[in-house]
């Protein structure tokens, strides 16, 4: 069985007046980033691909050292595209907003993009990214928002609910001849 390792960043350091896209871990995160390596060591891992985001490539980076592959980028894997928005302080103003993303994936809810065309452009970049390495398990370092998209659709989840249990780092892993979801570790 070859595998597709989905893993949403490690926890990152919330600044205000800067936006989540820049954003980087925090030094417990990282320690933990170690344990998910290790973990994800167990694996046959051909490539370590990751968005280019920072508190993505940041998670990659010890999942990749660990398992012996440089580090590729594929802007797709980004998350949600809400560089427009300034950062939210208040997590309840944030939570219901992102439910009202989930609930209406077609209208522009938020940012500059919809959950549909979030989805399109992630799932697109997993394709890319599977037609690249078509031998050996795949670990793609990614987003909460962009991942809930793709896993909630591909296994009929509730989004909002898969969202908010999805902690920093977490990883599911889906057998790539079957797509069935074999492993979800939603907090490490």
């Amino acid at each position: 069985m070859t595998s597709l390792i989905l893993v949403r960043h490690a926890e990152t350091q919330r600044v205000a007046g800067v936006n989540a896209h820049d954003w980087q871990l925090t030094e417990a995160a990282r320690e933990r980033c170690l344990i998910l390596a290790q973990r994800l060591s167990a694996f046959d891992v051909g490539a370590v691909v990751s968005s280019p985001e920072a508190k993505a490539i940041q998670t990659a980076r010890p999942i990749a050292e660990r398992c012996g592959v440089e580090i590729e980028m594929l802007a797709g894997l980004r998350e949600h595209d809400r560089r427009n928005v300034p950062y939210v302080g208040d997590d309840a103003d944030f939570k219901a907003t992102i439910r009202r993303v989930f609930e209406q994936p077609s209208q522009l809810i938020y940012g500059n993009e919809t959950a549909d065309q979030a989805h399109q452009r992630f799932a697109e970049a997993v394709r890319q990214a599977l037609a690249a390495h078509p031998e050996r398990d795949l670990v793609l370092v990614t987003h909460a928002t962009v991942l809930t998209l793709y896993i909630s659709r591909l296994a009929t989840l509730d989004p909002f609910d898969f969202w908010a249990r999805l902690g920093m780092p977490a990883y599911i892993v889906i057998d790539r001849t079957d797509w069935n979801i074999r492993e979800m570790v939603v907090t490490l």
